[in-house]
């Protein structure tokens, strides 16, 4: 399994209502891939990925037994520092 940020739209002009009457999400501006972050090395259960909406140069991933470090500001692949927790 894999993680990735997207950025939505900075402006969705009018309401959902407003844009289903005008022909569905079709009008709907698109999102913006900003990373794929590949957590397969780190393990297979991908449990959450979270991040700042505001400042958008860290993510933080659990996959099985592993806190995911990812730094954004590297292009389209992620930076990566793994930290392993022992139970």
């Amino acid at each position: 399994m894999r993680s990735a940020v997207w950025r939505l739209p900075s402006q969705v002009g009018g309401a959902l209502d407003e844009v289903a009457e005008r022909g569905g999400v079709g009008d709907l501006p698109t999102l913006e891939l900003i990373c794929q972050l590949d957590t397969e090395p780190c393990g297979q259960d991908v449990k959450v990925t979270c991040f700042h909406p505001t400042d958008g140069s860290k993510a933080a991933s659990v996959v099985d037994n592993k806190f995911v470090i990812w730094d954004l500001n590297h292009g389209t692949i992620a930076k990566v520092t793994v930290v392993c927790v022992d139970m």
